[in-house]
């Protein structure tokens, strides 16, 4: 596994490691990897590279669908940019993972409705989808003071000061997820607050 924020920082650097893999005997075909990654443009050639070079499972912070909700997150994409690089490495063969933030400080009900429909569409594509709750840190108590109760200690029960997103409110729109993916999808696990896509999940990974 990558260790870090994101395999793909500098696209030019990435292309030479893939080079410097497939071109050594040493690890060609032999070394096989999971790491993070950005949503940005990439396209289908980079991408089978990286398979070729070993980058067998990609996990996406997409965190939302909602062009709103990712402004606030300062995420610097589009909900097309995500579907097309997800769908673009999944054409290549490497499995895909994604992970959706519950209860973003302004996220509203309707906004994670949309994200769910948005996972419901490209779940065939996926491998695993991860939830979290937002973890509500102190620096985070100071950039949201005006929309969360600041007096609540609790860094995953928090609560938004008009009560419209509480601990409680996040759980059901968890609820929903699962209401979604095992209603519509033959084949998915669902293992706490991950839902796995069995038939696009390979099992490549072994702790030795």
């Amino acid at each position: 596994m990558l260790c870090d924020c994101a395999c793909n920082q500098d696209l030019q650097m990435l292309d030479e490691l893939c080079d410097l893999i497939i071109n050594d005997d040493r690890t060609n075909g032999k070394v096989f990897f999971h790491s993070f990654a950005k949503i940005m443009k990439m396209d289908i050639q980079l991408l089978s590279k990286m398979k070729k070079a070993g980058f067998a499972n990609l996990c996406f912070g997409l965190e939302s669908a909602l062009e709103n909700v990712l402004k606030m997150m300062y995420k610097p994409y589009k909900r097309e940019d995500a579907e097309k690089i997800i769908k673009n490495a999944y054409a290549a063969g490497i499995e895909v993972d994604i992970t959706i933030i519950i209860g973003f400080p302004g996220e509203t009900d309707e906004d994670f409705d949309e994200t769910v429909d948005f996972i419901e569409e490209i779940f065939m594509f996926l491998a695993e989808v991860h939830f979290n709750f937002y973890m509500m840190t102190s620096v985070l108590r100071n950039r949201f003071a005006d929309i969360v109760d600041v007096n609540d200690k609790k860094v995953l029960e928090w609560n938004s000061k008009d009560m419209k997103n509480t601990f409680e409110i996040r759980k059901q729109r968890l609820s929903k997820v699962d209401k979604v993916l095992t209603a519509e999808f033959k084949y998915v696990e669902e293992d706490g607050m991950r839902y796995i896509n069995t038939i696009n999940k390979r099992k490549q990974f072994r702790i030795l």
